[in-house]
């Protein structure tokens, strides 16, 4: 399948409706990657969405597949650039977005960036109280030495840089003056026990979501809290997932076509 001369972003298209990307955190190679049990997380998500859309994933550029890029250069707007570069070369125009982790983050800026989003379904993140500062501390922290489970995904320490630098086109971004900016259909789920951490700095993140749920629904969001999942388990818990968003999968492709 066909590397995007433009953004060099190796995608895969499988199934057949409605337009849907499936973003990082899960990755087209990741089993290759990482191995046991990744190689079946992919496989899972795939067997429960290809019979309702047209589902497109990637691996991300310098991972899997993809090309090298500098990572000074990994800035959100690169990041929503590729994803719609990757649309295009999938003759998506409007598409459903489906990113988990650092994908749901990414997910967020893409649909405040284009009106080409049909929906959005923002898994192991928050739309609300996103800590971001101490992503970008924790990233920082953790750039001298990465630990082992980022060098299992990226090619070498150089690359971690690119963390920081994507982290830092986030400053200063409002995730609360933006809430009711993204218009379209819009669900976030989280495990129960999804807070996570970066560099030894803690990320509430499942505690954003619980603690803004109000917040959040008033806005127009739909909100999932799963039992007993963790943040890996809310990427990696496909069947689990799948099932608590599923009616709001149906609704989209009963809206959809």
């Amino acid at each position: 399948m066909p590397l995007d001369a433009k953004s060099g972003v190796w995608w895969e298209s499988r199934g057949n409706g409605p337009a849907l990307i499936l973003g990082p955190a899960i990755l087209e190679s990741q089993g290759e990657i990482i191995g046991p049990p990744m190689d079946t997380v992919l496989e899972r998500y795939l067997a429960r969405l290809t019979g309702r859309f047209k589902v497109v994933t990637v691996d991300y550029p310098g991972i899997g597949k993809s090309a090298d890029i500098d990572p000074a250069g990994f800035t959100v707007e690169r990041v929503c650039t590729d994803l719609l570069s990757v649309a295009d070369a999938a003759g998506m125009d409007r598409f459903v977005y489906w990113g988990t982790s650092w994908g749901a983050a990414m997910g967020l800026q893409l649909a405040l960036r284009s009106d080409r989003l049909d929906a959005l379904v923002m898994g192991a993140w928050t739309p609300l109280g996103g800590p971001y500062e101490r992503l970008l501390k924790g990233a920082r922290l953790s750039l001298p030495d990465p630990g082992p489970g980022s060098l299992r995904v990226l090619r070498s320490k150089a690359q971690y840089l690119q963390w920081v630098t994507l982290y830092q086109s986030l400053e200063g971004f409002d995730d609360a003056a933006a809430l009711q900016a993204v218009s379209c259909p819009r669900l976030v789920y989280v495990g129960e026990r999804g807070d996570s951490d970066a560099g030894g700095i803690d990320l509430p993140i499942a505690s954003a979501v619980q603690a803004h749920q109000s917040e959040l629904k008033a806005a127009g969001w739909r909100v999932e809290v799963l039992p007993d999942l963790d943040h890996a388990g809310a990427v990696m818990s496909a069947d689990a997932v799948i099932d608590r968003v599923d009616p709001f999968l149906d609704m989209l492709t009963r809206t959809l076509g």
